[in-house]
């Protein structure tokens, strides 16, 4: 498998982006997940182009040799986000193994990252690897030598989230939460898009994040929301706008099938500016595409809740 790790500031540059070509079409049909979730999110998909006029490079450490997962890059090699594609393997059979999530690289088509869903827990939990340094067949546990962290739901409504690396549970570096609509408001006001808050930890020199260190519950990062927020990123959903009867988003052709679990996360600052954009492509099959100030870990982890909603 191919080591995505640079050292001393050099890189090994990926290879081409695949050319999008997709036509222009507005979905105004409901998959299986918008019927029976609580939103719908339609997408609008158009051919314009994400491609960078230039051949700039990704971020590249410059002091160490560091994980390309580690590393927030303010673009993609030749595109304005690096683009991934999720696969999702349900558990089957007795053996409930629990549901495995593929991040991978686009340009290589390499898998950078497997997420496992941990079954007999008394909140969720998503232990992920590094699969850069691993086989995806592998027998995975938090003592391999590619762990890299969880992603851990801290209250069993699951609309709070948290995210930690593999040195200490208490190093947090992000804070996930949604606001679930009450069922009197889904009666009255009718099926809404999912509204999600990202809050991530400022960036080190390298472009990587600075945990965000706790010694209780009670110093999490969902209670830096109300204060200190110069020292965090905040990211929320973009509002879809609402046109006959459905929501919609434009993807710019990176998502073709409508779900509602479908998002864009955007700056409060820069309403135009997409951060990072999650949808659907087919069966079990996802794009996800970040950048700056998200590296590729907070971008899935921004992606698994979806799917534990």
């Amino acid at each position: 498998l191919m080591n995505f790790e640079y050292t001393g500031g050099m890189a090994k540059e990926l290879r081409e982006a695949h050319e999008l070509q997709q036509r222009t079409e507005t979905l105004n049909i409901d998959d299986e997940d918008s019927r029976r979730n609580d939103g719908i999110d339609d997408d609008e998909c158009s051919i314009e182009s994400e491609e960078l006029k230039d051949d700039t490079k990704l971020r590249l450490p410059s002091t160490e040799a560091l994980s390309f997962l580690h590393v927030a890059h303010p673009h993609g090699a030749r595109t304005n986000h690096v683009q991934c594609l999720i696969v999702r393997e349900k558990s089957k059979g007795l053996a409930k193994k629990g549901t495995t999530y593929q991040l991978i690289l686009e340009d290589t088509k390499k898998c950078m990252i497997l997420a496992k869903k941990m079954a007999m827990n008394k909140t969720s939990n998503y232990h992920l690897f590094d699969m850069t340094r691993g086989l995806v067949n592998e027998n995975l546990t938090k003592k391999s030598g590619n762990y890299l962290g969880k992603l851990r739901a801290v209250n069993t409504s699951r609309t709070k989230y948290v995210l930690v690396g593999k040195a200490s549970e208490r190093e947090e570096i992000a804070g996930i939460s949604f606001d679930r609509n009450s069922m009197y408001n889904q009666i009255s006001e009718g099926s809404q898009p999912r509204k999600l808050q990202a809050l991530l930890p400022a960036l080190d020199s390298n472009g990587v994040p600075i945990p965000h260190k706790t010694t209780s519950e009670a110093e999490s990062m969902h209670d830096k929301e109300a204060s200190d927020k110069s020292q965090f990123f905040r990211l929320t959903t973009k509002e879809p706008t609402f046109e006959n009867g459905n929501y919609r988003l434009n993807f710019k052709g990176r998502v073709s099938v409508p779900s509602v679990k479908n998002f864009q996360l955007i700056s409060p600052d820069s309403p135009d500016d997409i951060i990072c954009q999650f949808g659907k492509v087919g069966d079990d099959r996802f794009h996800l595409d970040y950048k700056e100030p998200l590296n590729a870990m907070q971008a899935l982890a921004l992606a698994l809740c979806q799917f534990n909603l």
